[in-house]
């Protein structure tokens, strides 16, 4: 008989047996960009300190500013956008695949992650892969923050691509501003993956606290026909 729990019971055991990790940057002025997308911005439109009857802001970004996810219309013509995504798409069980030691414009490849899964455990169907380069140690605001967009990260390999799309995992996420490596050509992370409805995230953040295996909940804004979104990124670990 199939086990069933109050509201109050689910709120328990999740407070009482999980830590909680923060896996995205804040978002403020000055974060790392690409010099194509809209700077993030915030002007003040209303304050409590100047008066006003209450405080609220005018924000300006780009759907790919700091931690954010691609939806497949990002690259994919026809693909779907953020609003069309399911609720849990990107809810499940993240795997923490650490490669740290990657050179410049390195490519993770299909053998790392298979030695990654004989040491470890076997990627299931559903997994919300994160890809640990140690970029996310490089993200500062500007013009400190300038190397983590300039610098040659790694990035996923064409036959990397193919295996997770083989094993049907649900998203691939890295810690650099781009799941692929830096002087990719073919953008495979971005026409496999996103061409078969596997999502992405990218500038994730904190990845080096993780465990091999987590619980991951991530949540992008519902925006009509963006092609992608920031979002808050949460990682649960046993205590």
């Amino acid at each position: 008989m199939q086990k069933s729990y109050t509201v109050d019971a689910l709120v328990d055991f999740f407070s009482d047996k999980y830590t909680y990790v923060e896996l995205n940057h804040v978002l403020e002025e000055g974060i790392p960009t690409f010099s194509t997308l809209a700077k993030y911005s915030k002007t003040i439109c209303g304050s409590l300190a100047l008066g006003d009857m209450a405080t609220h802001h005018l924000f300006t970004f780009s759907d790919h500013s700091g931690t954010h996810a691609d939806s497949p219309n990002h690259y994919i013509k026809g693909g779907k956008s953020v609003d069309q995504l399911l609720p849990g798409q990107m809810i499940g069980r993240g795997v923490h695949i650490e490669a740290a030691n990657l050179p410049d414009n390195g490519l993770m490849t299909k053998e790392r992650i298979l030695k990654w899964e004989e040491e470890n455990s076997q990627i299931r169907q559903g997994d919300i892969i994160l890809f640990d380069y140690g970029y996310h140690k490089r993200w500062f605001t500007r013009p400190q923050g300038d190397s983590f967009v300039k610098g040659l990260w790694p990035g996923l390999s064409d036959e990397g691509a193919k295996y997770l799309l083989e094993k049907k995992v649900a998203v691939v996420g890295s810690d650099a501003i781009s799941v692929d490596a830096c002087n990719a050509t073919d953008y495979p992370a971005h026409n496999i993956l996103l061409g078969n409805g596997i999502l992405l995230l990218e500038c994730l953040a904190n990845l080096s606290v993780l465990p091999a295996l987590s619980f991951v909940i991530c949540l992008p804004l519902r925006m009509s026909g963006a092609s992608g979104s920031p979002v808050r990124v949460i990682a649960m670990i046993e205590k």
